[in-house]
């Protein structure tokens, strides 16, 4: 499933990395996968960061679960410095406006579809939402 996928969009395998990912990893291809998540990782941490600690947590399981090749252990070594880095700057980054998260907000349950469409083809920038009702912090 996942040689078909990249077969089919070449052109878009940053945005097809963490389906691939998947893929792999059901396959039972750590490394590969391994591999892919990593790539959604670094795809993810553009617009969404807990997205791409996640895909970052995969990489370090899956590193470390299989044989101690170079590339896995490279692998890993990535996955951790990028985990003690996130983990450790988050918080910090946050309190002082560094970082700021960004609302994708599509207005009515009428536009889901569309919605979701858009964020499957890539289209939003940071936490995309559904506004169905009144904003409460209003």
């Amino acid at each position: 499933m996942a040689r078909a996928v990249e077969a089919a969009h070449p052109d878009r395998l940053d945005e097809q990395a963490a389906l691939l990912a998947h893929h792999y990893e059901a396959a039972g291809e750590a490394l590969e996968a391994a591999r892919w998540h990593r790539r959604a990782a670094e795809w993810q941490f553009r617009s969404e960061l807990p997205g791409g600690v996640n895909h970052w947590e995969r990489v370090y399981e899956l590193a470390k679960s299989g044989a101690a090749t170079p590339e896995a252990t490279e692998l890993l070594i990535a996955a951790c410095g990028m985990l003690v880095v996130t983990e450790r700057d988050l918080a910090a980054w946050s309190a002082d406006g560094r970082l700021v998260v960004v609302e994708d907000v599509i207005e009515g349950l009428e536009n889901a579809p569309r919605g979701l469409i858009g964020l499957l083809a890539g289209e939003n920038r940071g936490k995309r939402m559904i506004r169905v009702g009144p904003d409460p912090r209003s």
